[in-house]
Order: structure tokens, then C-alpha cells, then sequence
């Protein structure tokens, strides 16, 4: 999504309109749906969870991959979550990781390593240095995903996913704003490609996408949950060749096989 916007719109100017759309949307669909809201400190835990989920998590990675940051490199980076999470959640939450699931976690591992190789290896050495700051922003993003995961299953909220989202995303807005205000011009060409980014930003990932995730988050183990981040390099190595004119191996289709495997063998 971010390599459509990044041309018509600053990275944190359009998350605002981003975050503003979707709270507005999940609101009205939480009061039309009676839905139960979190009480009392849930209400800051849903916050805190929103702000590492979106605010840090989407700011991070759009930032940088506006200023340059590869798209290769940072879909390989959303690697990151899953392996943390895996690593951490014995520790953390108690879950049990079974050695399927580390089979799975290594498979999937290894077909983002097939599917987004060539794209690494061709990419100059200048390129790979002046990424160098933006990869450490990304990072920061990949983190702060892992973060919201297992805060958002550490509480329990009794209340319904559609009004802790509205919450999360109220407060992303508020968080990100200051930071929009202080390093944007906050302009926006609205031409009919920013206008389709917006809709299914919206639409299709912060209002479908996010309530399945956090209904997975609250129904299955957070492990669980968290392997399909794997998927997202290989649906951005087939958006690349769709969209942006990017070649598209055998050996990569190879790979995206390899890595649904490891999904689906991880998650049964």
C-alpha cells in the first residue's frame, strides 16, 4: 500500500486520514451493533495497545519506506513479528510452541528467503547504505507490532473487537498527529490512485484485516495469530509483478509454496 501513496501523499499525513477513517467507520459500526465498550482502565489499555499496533507499527514502516527504504527489504523485515512473537510468547504468555510449529516457522523463513532473494541481491550497495537509517526505523515498527500482539492478548478485554479497534484507532490518530504536524506539509494530491489506497486502506485492512486479527489474537494462541505475517512479503512480490512491472521466477513461486506451507503447517 505504501509504495501507491508515498507518491501523492506524505507517509504520516495520509495514516491520519488512514486512522481517522477507520475509527469513524468501526465506531458507527459498534454503536449500530449495540456493541459492549471496554470499562474503566480497559479503556487505556486498549489505547496502548492501538498506539503499538498502528500509530508505531504503520508510522515506522510508511516512514521509511518513504524515505527510501526498499520494498524488498522491508516486506522481508515483517519476518521480524512472527519469529519474535514465537520466541517470546512461552516467556511472556505462557503459550507452548510445538516443534510443528518451529518446523513451520523455518519453512515459512526459508520460502521468504527464495521468494525476495533475487530482488536483495540486485540491489546496489548504495542503495543497501543510505537505507541504513530507515531500516532501523522499520525495525522499530517491526517491534512495536510484536508489542501490541502480546499486549493485546495479555488483557482480556470484555467487551466487543469492533469497540476496542474504535478506541485503538482514536488513539493512534491523536499519537500520530503531533508527529504528521511537526514533519509534514500535511498536503494531498487526491487522483484516483491515492483516493483507491485510501478506500481499501480503510476498508479492507484497518477495518476487515485488523478486526480479524484481533479476533484471532482473542480466540487462538497468539503464535498462531502472528504466522500470517508471513504471508505479507509474498503477496508484496506478487503486487510488485502485477503493479509495478517487478520480474517473477519460478523459483520464487517456489518459494511462495514453501512459505504457505510453513503458514498453514504452523497454524494447524
Amino acid at each position: 500500500m505504501a509504495r501507491f501513496a508515498v507518491p501523492d501523499s506524505p507517509p504520516l499525513t495520509f495514516l491520519l486520514f488512514r486512522h481517522f477513517g477507520a475509527g469513524l467507520c468501526l465506531m458507527v459500526l459498534a454503536l449500530w451493533m449495540r456493541a459492549d465498550w471496554p470499562k474503566g482502565k480497559a479503556w487505556g489499555h486498549a489505547a496502548v495497545s492501538g498506539i503499538l499496533l498502528h500509530a508505531g507499527y504503520l508510522g515506522c514502516v510508511w516512514y521509511a519506506i518513504s524515505q527510501g527504504m526498499p520494498a524488498s527489504i522491508a516486506a522481508l523485515l515483517s519476518a521480524v513479528q512472527p519469529i519474535l512473537t514465537i520466541c517470546l510468547a512461552p516467556r511472556l504468555l505462557g503459550e507452548t510452541v510445538t516443534p510443528k510449529q518451529w518446523l513451520g516457522v523455518t519453512l515459512a523463513t526459508l520460502g521468504l528467503c527464495v521468494v525476495l532473494g533475487p530482488r536483495l541481491f540486485n540491489l546496489e550497495a548504495d542503495a543497501l547504505s543510505k537505507s541504513l537509517v530507515p531500516l532501523l526505523i522499520n525495525l522499530v515498527g517491526m517491534l512495536s507490532l510484536t508489542a501490541g500482539t502480546l499486549y493485546q492478548k495479555t488483557f482480556r478485554y470484555k467487551a466487543d473487537i469492533q469497540s476496542v479497534a474504535a478506541i485503538q484507532y482514536g488513539a493512534s490518530l491523536l499519537i500520530t498527529l503531533p508527529f504528521a504536524l511537526m514533519m509534514e506539509d500535511m498536503q494531498i494530491h487526491w487522483t484516483p490512485t491515492i483516493i483507491l489506497t485510501m478506500l481499501w486502506s480503510v476498508l479492507g485492512v484497518s477495518v476487515g484485516a485488523i478486526l480479524l486479527f484481533l479476533f484471532l489474537i482473542k480466540r487462538n494462541e497468539v503464535v498462531k495469530s502472528s504466522q500470517l505475517f508471513f504471508l505479507v512479503p509474498p503477496a508484496s512480490a506478487i503486487q510488485a509483478y502485477l503493479f509495478f512491472g517487478e520480474t517473477f521466477s519460478a523459483i520464487q513461486l517456489a518459494g511462495i509454496c514453501l512459505t504457505v506451507l510453513g503458514v498453514a503447517l504452523s497454524s494447524l
